[in-house]
């Protein structure tokens, strides 16, 4: 009976969204935080067969710490795969019109496959390059990088929350009817609802970690946005995806 009344509860929820969309009154945005990830390896020394992190230190509020490279892990390049499978059994590809992720690698990467899905890296003129919308440093995948011409760490950069700012300014600034992505971190992604109006107080529907951020990587939060750019939470769902430990190509 309860799965029958969640299963109910999200179809209708997604009836009103579709019935807005339409009518271009609302704006929806879908928060996801990047998948499963690891510190990406580069080689070292002449043979190649030693890895090492690739890591710098750097100063953040007057204490070291070290900046890595985070890529998805099999893990997460698994559950990025299944996240798109599940927009498009929703039947929600053909409404989503942007796709964000922030200058951190594993965000990107975790929602490549949605915008892929959704037609948003189409090669328009035929020369085997996609052209997506999307201007930044990896131009034409179809997900906008938000900052956008800058390296995981690179300098000044190194800490992705002190950015998520910039992702409210993007979602308030795109047009009613937009159906929009964001794949972001566990310290910002309840900040940037907070900015829009979210009270992210409920521990059942906005899961935290002893700090007070997103717990676990198997949320997706649906939100409307109206007109005076004021969100309203639509639903919360728990992607339970059957994740293989083992992920072999």
């Amino acid at each position: 009976m309860k799965k029958t009344l969640s299963v109910t509860v999200f179809a209708c929820a997604m009836a009103l969204l579709t019935e807005t969309a339409v009518g271009q009154t609302t704006k929806t945005i879908y928060f996801v935080r990047h998948a499963e990830d690891q510190t990406a390896l580069f080689q070292q020394g002449n043979n190649g067969k030693a890895f090492l992190p690739d890591c710098k230190p750097f100063m953040n509020e007057g204490v070291r710490e070290d900046c890595c490279t985070e890529v998805v892990s099999p893990l997460g390049a698994k559950r990025a795969e299944l996240l798109a499978k599940w927009f498009k059994d929703k039947g929600l590809l053909p409404s989503i019109t942007h796709v964000l992720a922030t200058h951190k690698v594993r965000t990107l990467q975790t929602v490549l496959p949605i915008a892929h899905a959704a037609g948003l890296d189409r090669d328009l003129n035929g020369d085997g390059i996609p052209d997506g919308a999307d201007v930044d440093k990896n131009p034409g995948d179809g997900v906008q990088q938000i900052p956008a011409f800058v390296a995981e760490c690179e300098d000044g950069y190194e800490v992705a929350h002190n950015f998520y700012p910039l992702i409210v300014d993007q979602l308030q600034s795109l047009p009613l009817g937009s159906g929009i992505v964001v794949a972001g971190h566990s310290a910002s992604l309840y900040p940037i609802m907070q900015t829009l109006g979210i009270d992210t107080s409920s521990s059942s529907r906005f899961p935290k970690n002893a700090a007070g951020r997103v717990s676990g990587y198997n949320s997706l939060w649906v939100v409307s946005v109206d007109a005076n750019n004021r969100g309203t939470l639509v639903t919360h769902v728990r992607l339970d995806f059957a994740l293989a430990e083992r992920v072999t190509p």
